[in-house]
C-alpha cells in the first residue's frame, strides 16, 4: 500500500488534469520540446488500474497492457496512455474509483 503522501500526489494529478490551464507564456524563441505529461512508475500505475504490479508486468511482457516507456532506467506509464488503454477495453471493464473521489 502506498503512503498517504504518494496517494495524495496521485489524487492531485488525477484532479489536476481536469483543469484547463489558461497560462500562455511570452514566446522567448525556439525551445526544445519538453515532455510534461504526468507519468507513474509501474507500481503506481498498477495501483491506479487496481491490479498488482506483477499483473501489469505480465501484460507489458505480452504486449497487452498500456504503452510503457523507460524513464531513468525504470518502466513508467504516462497517464494519457493509461486512460487510452482503459478506454480501449470493453465497457465491462471498470477501473477502481480514483483517489480524489
Amino acid at each position: 500500500m502506498r503512503n498517504k503522501g504518494e496517494r495524495d500526489r496521485i489524487g492531485y494529478l488525477l484532479a489536476e488534469r481536469e483543469i484547463v490551464a489558461q497560462f500562455d507564456p511570452l514566446p522567448l524563441g525556439p525551445r526544445k520540446p519538453v515532455d510534461t505529461r504526468d507519468w507513474f512508475f509501474e507500481s503506481q500505475a498498477a495501483e491506479i488500474l487496481g491490479i498488482t504490479k506483477r499483473a501489469l508486468e505480465r501484460r507489458r511482457q505480452r504486449g497487452t497492457g498500456p504503452a510503457n516507456h523507460q524513464r531513468i532506467g525504470r518502466t513508467c506509464y504516462y497517464l494519457d496512455d493509461i486512460d487510452a488503454w482503459v478506454a480501449s477495453k470493453p465497457k465491462a471493464y471498470k477501473p477502481p474509483p480514483s483517489y480524489g473521489e
